[in-house]
């Protein structure tokens, strides 16, 4: 597959002019890290997993959101991702895709990321 090429969009919806967006941004602590690893073709992965707390408005009412999210990051993004610390906050940005070809679970395929001072609860860039 080529990766420059865009997104495969179902017929009905390219017709319509529809734009398919994938895009995340979540911030969190991060709870797991692999040893960084390597491709067959040389690519440095590194795995990890993130805990995001927040509370939102729905509906008019209040929710506590809480949940746990496979992160994966790849080339030199997954050499600097290896220094992150356990219990470290990040800011990260991807898409959702499935681990695998047929696996049915999401991963974030991070693309961003920045450290979270937690001082200043600011963004540090990487």
């Amino acid at each position: 597959m080529d990766s420059r090429a865009g997104p495969v969009v179902e017929p009905r919806l390219a017709e319509s002019g529809f734009d398919p967006v994938n895009q995340v941004r979540l911030t969190g602590e991060l709870v797991g890290k692999e040893t960084l690893r390597y491709t067959p073709a040389g690519i440095p992965i590194l795995d990890a997993r993130l805990a995001h707390r927040c509370e939102v408005t729905q509906a008019g009412h209040r929710r506590q959101v809480e949940f746990d999210i496979a992160l994966s990051f790849s080339g030199p993004l997954a050499q600097r991702a290896d220094g992150l610390r356990l219990g470290q906050a990040i800011d990260a940005i991807g898409f959702l895709a499935p681990r695998r070809r047929q696996s049915k679970s999401l991963t974030l395929h991070v693309t961003r990321y920045a450290a979270i001072d937690p001082a200043s609860h600011e963004p540090n860039s990487n």
